[in-house]
């Protein structure tokens, strides 16, 4: 026995023939606007009959809408909008995230024919603006958008006091200016001995230089320093230590004015010659910071 055309309304038949076989088997896809309700293939049974004919049934018509529609850097202002289903002509109000300000377009969507509208809302980064003026410094920015950052950097000779950075927020950028304050070094340290050229006791600013002279004896170490920017001298105060110079022995010359058991750094000596002895060189020496005489001893010839 053989199977006729199988009859399903709205459905297509393929392969298309007038007489199938048994064990023959057709494919049934439904027309534009039906649900396949069945199998969509079918064999033809050896009692002529085709198994199980499904049927194409009109697509289910609803006007509702589904669950609000999420967008970019916008959010359901409403309350009502976490619902799962929305009845046709429902609105839904958006507005702008946390850190975006409204540009331009509408704030509502409609639900229309089981369809939402579609959001024309547009929403951008508001911006800060810069972050002012640090007098003795400068602000170095990311940008001046939303999220972005600015580092406040001194010039040399200064240091911050406040917040290093600030990011621009929904209201503006956050914390309170910084400033930009001289750096200063402690008084200079006393040198016993030694007095001080130029020397500030209060606020030793950066940069300040400082000179020592010794009174007596020689200087050792550094005899200027300076204030660093980092708020510290740049080396240790000198030290003023006594020097000796050796008794200023000449052949030939009896006459001596300013002698003395010790001779220290600073003490002047006035040399003469014996008679019928020719000076050569100068009379009247010092002895010297490193202990020599100034200029040296001369002789009698």
């Amino acid at each position: 026995m053989t199977c006729s055309a199988p009859a399903v309304a709205n459905g297509r038949i393929r392969p298309g023939s007038r007489v199938y076989k048994p064990k023959d088997s057709v494919d049934i896809t439904c027309s534009e606007g039906f649900d396949l309700i069945g199998p969509a293939q079918v064999m033809c049974g050896p009692d002529g009959q085709w198994q199980a004919l499904p049927e194409c049934r009109p697509k289910r018509i609803t006007d509702k809408c589904g669950p609000a529609p999420s967008y970019p850097h916008a959010f359901p202002r409403d309350e009502s909008s976490t619902l799962k289903e929305y009845p046709s002509g429902a609105r839904i109000r958006y507005k702008c995230s946390i850190g975006y300000g409204r540009v331009r377009g509408s704030t509502s969507i409609q639900c229309q024919n089981g369809q939402w509208t579609n959001l024309q809302l547009r929403c951008e980064r508001k911006k800060c603006g810069s972050a002012g003026e640090i007098l003795n410094g400068q602000f170095e920015y990311t940008g001046v958008s939303f999220g972005d950052s600015a580092t406040a950097v001194c010039q040399e000779g200064y240091e911050l006091i406040g917040p290093k950075v600030q990011i621009c927020r929904d209201g503006g950028w956050d914390g309170r200016s910084p400033v930009c304050e001289p750096v200063h070094c402690p008084p200079p340290p006393e040198v016993k001995g030694a007095e001080m050229f130029d020397p500030i006791y209060d606020h030793v600013p950066f940069g300040h230089v400082l000179s020592y002279h010794c009174r007596t004896g020689a200087l050792i170490g550094e005899r200027d320093i300076y204030c660093t920017k980092s708020g510290t001298w740049s080396a240790p105060p000198p030290e003023c230590k006594g020097t000796f110079c050796p008794n200023p022995h000449v052949p030939g010359g009896s006459r001596m004015r300013g002698f003395r058991a010790v001779y220290k750094f600073g003490n002047t000596v006035t040399v003469a010659c014996n008679p019928g002895l020719r000076l050569m060189g100068e009379s009247f020496v010092t002895c010297g910071p490193d202990g020599e005489w100034i200029p040296k001893l001369p002789e009698c010839v």
